[in-house]
């Protein structure tokens, strides 16, 4: 579910940040919203999930 977020940021910023998501075929909340799951993906998350013997169902 999507919620609505308010930012205040420097102005030149602000442009600057939606000349980039334009450039790049994305809306600002998308190109933000994936900056921002970068940030606090947990380590978990970054590595393959590992297989053991116990883990596998037969």
């Amino acid at each position: 579910m999507d919620r609505k977020l308010t930012l205040s940021l420097n102005s030149t910023v602000i442009d600057r940040a939606k000349s980039y998501a334009r450039d790049h075929d994305m809306s600002l909340s998308r190109m933000i919203e994936q900056y921002l799951a970068s940030l606090t993906k947990t380590a978990a998350e970054d590595e393959p999930e590992k297989f053991t013997p116990w883990s596998i169902d037969y």
